[in-house]
């Protein structure tokens, strides 16, 4: 996260538009306000579907349209297309 923070914030830096540290500090807090935000939306996402594979019909579609898809690709390499 260091190398990235380094290699990639302070392109967006404009020594012409005021004090480079509070710009630097300022992406860096944006950065990491957005991330946690990603990082919520998918750990919700993941608690969700975790909660609904535990329901048997769910997991039965699931299943189904899956051994439906390996089924599609195992005749489109038969068929080499």
């Amino acid at each position: 996260m260091i190398l990235f923070s380094v290699a990639f914030l302070p392109q967006f830096v404009d020594p012409a538009r005021g004090n480079a540290t509070a710009q630097l500090v300022l992406l860096g807090a944006v950065f990491v306000v957005v991330q946690l935000a990603v990082d919520i939306a998918l750990g919700d996402g993941a608690g969700r579907l975790g909660a609904r594979m535990t329901d048997g019909r769910f997991s039965l579609r699931l299943n189904r349209i899956c051994a439906a898809a390996f089924v599609a690709l195992g005749v489109r390499l038969a068929l080499g297309s």
